[in-house]
């Protein structure tokens, strides 16, 4: 508790220095609360966490931050605008031990945000002082750009140089010196002398170490791009293009050289070699071939390098001729260099997939594929590629080579109007193209799996769902949504959805209310009927949910085969098993695990033309099981119900079932049920309702306040199922605003409230 409440109460200290931060203005028309940059900072009521905003304009001042830890910007803080970096300039002719804008005295958390800097000896001077950050500026026509160094200050300085461009400085761009620990993160080096010069010091023995962190720069147009003396640097993912060397070395170093692009420059490295570890980089087009003294492993390296994992063939970059060295991935062209990089897993790239070799990673997903042994399911998925190495089109996705890797564990592959499978040596059916929007069947001998890496289809993408007849469909939206909402502006054209384990259809021109809240995931495979066709079906991609797992039944052992005949089954509430299995000539044929008073069995029946199937309860031991050989089966078509049992009917697609003490109790809705889908919806939900008995019914629409907003249907209606449908607009046809909203529905003396949210 005590320690709860210290927190608690550092918090709201935090807050309240928040809170009290105040904004000043520079402008120099006098409009503002000062008229220079160090006039404001000398303000004794400008203190720490204070801002200073200045406005366009060249000072011509230098600048002295006092220990205030406090931010200085442009109004590019504030706006974004690339402008007012170019039009607010600082510009003091400085004495060489001193900078246009010095940090200097102990200030530790102090900003520089969005400022032209130049003309100095030193553009931006930090000394003795701890984590000032330097960003978005440019820093320009000074003899050095940026200065670093201890000087007698404190042990250690941690300065952020982040997302500036850092041109044409007489000498160097960024001198970092002693025990100094630099972030040089995101910039742009370009036409200076010597773009980083990163060196300790030797005083009596002593060696005082430089320990840069150089991430994500790009160095171009540099005589030298980096210069190390007692310096241990970690370089990583850097564009070094046109230097004369990229690396120039004297005494002792330790390099550490990660996803780096190194080309077109004249030579690598000059100096002393001791410890240079390079991985996952490109180094070509020197004019001087690379010395064989390095360490470096999973690089692409011209004429070829000794180590593992190295190669040597052309990146295949987007446009290098205007300095684009982004990776090609193309429906017909893939750099070498993506997906090669060190398999380490320390070293992925920040997709999560193996590194590449360069520095400008392409973006993409990788995916692993599993398919079951045949103890599993008897070994067959139901799937889709949601993720392939080329989109829609492209050799590369043909069954050859794709599905290489499962060769001799899949016993046969199945599309929509397609099969295929190995045969040594040679695929069966191995150019069909496979894409995501199809859907397949798999059924594998043994556990197999293998990884693909590439790209999501886009959630837009089109494709037919025709009418008449199965259409084996890819699921491959990024997010797991019910089926409702996938199908959300569909479903009044569809008949039925089917997946490896559900299957829900209309009953009586209706949808179900009472299914589990069944999804689909990215991956699924999903099979559709509908009355017309939708030449250019979408999935719909609005709201997401947790993924629906079908539990596995425990006491019942069955084999699965290509495709089942769902069974619906109504269950008598005073006698509720834990499983049901169906059973035909003495082999259980499926099996399900009750959940309620409504059940689902997928049963693999599909060859067993006049058969008759029965049913056994398993009550997890709190009673025997229960075989039953008759029971009320249901015709939805004529609504008639009759004592008996199921003999098999190979062109049935479902069959409905009741263990309820009254067989009429099957078709009609034994209670007052209500739903709506989608939820949340924009603008039009469908409100569905069943009546246990003829009624009079009254549907409302209310707010949170509970006011009415819409009267939606009053009147008689029949027992059954019903829709309705509220498009979001008051009873003066006016749109109403996002929120909750509540629909009540009365019948009979009986009420029902149900919630739904409405977003825009």
């Amino acid at each position: 508790m005590l320690k709860k409440a210290t927190i608690l109460i550092l918090l709201l200290l935090l807050c309240s220095l928040c809170l009290l931060a105040e904004t000043y203005t520079v402008k120099q028309d006098g409009t503002g609360d000062f008229t220079t940059i160090q006039a404001a900072i000398d303000a004794t009521y400008v203190v720490d966490r204070d801002e200073i905003i200045v406005y366009e304009g060249t000072y011509n001042e230098q600048i002295y931050f006092l220990g205030k830890n406090i931010l200085v910007a442009s109004r590019y803080h504030t706006t974004g605008n690339q402008q007012y970096i170019d039009d607010t300039v600082i510009s003091y002719q400085s004495n060489p031990s001193l900078g246009v804008v010095n940090f200097s005295n102990g200030e530790i958390y102090t900003e520089l945000k969005g400022f032209t800097i130049q003309d100095g000896y030193i553009g931006v001077n930090i000394t003795n002082c701890d984590s000032p950050k330097i960003q978005n500026c440019i820093i320009t026509e000074n003899t050095r750009g940026i200065f670093i160094r201890l000087a007698g200050g404190p042990s250690f300085l941690h300065p952020n140089i982040i997302d500036n461009k850092i041109i044409n400085n007489e000498v160097v761009g960024i001198l970092c010196a002693d025990d100094t620990y630099p972030s040089i993160v995101n910039n742009l080096i370009d036409s200076n002398v010597i773009g980083i010069i990163a060196n300790g010091v030797d005083i009596d023995g002593e060696e005082r170490i430089c320990y840069p962190t150089i991430i994500g720069n790009k160095f171009e147009n540099n005589t030298k791009g980096l210069m190390l003396e007692l310096a241990i640097a970690q370089i990583t993912e850097n564009l070094f293009v046109n230097h004369q060397y990229v690396i120039f070395t004297q005494g002792e170093n330790i390099i550490s050289i990660r996803n780096c692009t190194i080309y077109d420059n004249q030579q690598f490295y000059y100096g002393l070699v001791l410890n240079v570890n390079i991985t996952n980089s490109i180094i070509r087009n020197l004019t001087h071939p690379i010395s064989q003294n390095f360490q470096i492993s999973y690089s692409n390296i011209e004429d070829g390098y000794a180590g593992i994992g190295n190669i040597d063939e052309y990146p295949l970059f987007e446009d290098p001729a205007n300095n684009v060295f982004t990776l090609k991935w193309t429906e017909t062209e893939k750099s070498p260099c993506i997906d090669t990089g060190d398999p380490d897993i320390q070293y992925n790239d920040p997709d999560g997939t193996r590194a590449d070799m360069d520095a400008l990673y392409h973006p993409h997903e990788v995916k692993t594929y599993d398919f079951p042994d045949g103890n599993t399911n008897n070994g067959w998925k139901w799937l889709c590629f949601d993720i392939l190495d080329i989109t829609m089109t492209g050799d590369n996705n043909t069954v050859d080579p794709l599905l290489d890797p499962i060769q001799y564990d899949l016993i046969r592959g199945y599309g929509q109007r397609v099969e295929f499978y190995y045969e040594y040596p040679n695929w069966i059916g191995g150019d069909h193209e496979i894409t995501s929007p199809q859907g397949y069947k798999f059924r594998t001998e043994n556990a197999c799996e293998f990884d693909i890496s590439g790209f999501r289809c886009e959630p837009g993408t089109t494709f037919p769902v025709l009418a008449e007849m199965e259409n084996w469909i890819g699921y491959f939206l990024e997010e797991t949504q019910h089926v409702y909402d996938a199908f959300y502006g569909y479903l009044d054209n569809i008949n039925k959805i089917k997946t490896q384990h559900w299957t829900i259809k209309k009953e009586n021109g209706s949808w179900p209310l009472d299914i589990p809240a069944y999804t689909f995931s990215p991956g699924d495979m999903v099979i559709v009927w509908c009355e017309h066709d939708i030449p250019n079906f979408s999935w719909v991609n609005d709201t997401p949910r947790e993924p629906f797992n079908i539990e596995e039944p425990q006491s019942f052992s069955y084999e699965e085969e290509s495709d089942y005949i769902p069974i619906y089954m109504s269950l008598n509430p005073e006698d509720l098993p834990t499983e049901i299995g169906t059973f035909l000539d003495g082999e259980c044929k499926g099996a399900t695990v009750v959940q309620d008073t409504s059940a689902q069995i997928c049963a693999y029946i599909m060859e067993n033309q006049g058969s008759s199937l029965e049913f056994e309860f398993y009550y997890g031991g709190r009673e025997q099981n229960k075989r039953i050989k008759e029971y009320v089966i249901y015709d939805p078509e004529t609504s008639l119900t009759e004592i008996g049992s199921i003999l098999v009917e190979n062109n049935k697609d479902c069959y409905y079932v009741s263990f309820k003490n009254e067989p009429a109790s099957t078709p009609v809705p034994s209670k007052l049920e209500a739903t709506n889908y989608p939820n949340p919806f924009n603008p039009v939900t469908t409100i569905a309702y069943s009546l246990s008995e003829d009624s009079q019914v009254l549907i409302s629409i209310y707010n949170i306040k509970g006011q009415e907003v819409k009267e939606l249907t009053s009147g008689i209606q029949p027992a059954g199922n019903y829709n309705i449908t509220w498009n979001g607009k008051d009873d003066s046809g006016k749109d109403v605003t996002s929120g909750i909203y509540f629909y009540k529905l009365k019948t009979n003396g009986k009420e029902l409230t149900r919630k739904m949210l409405m977003l825009k």
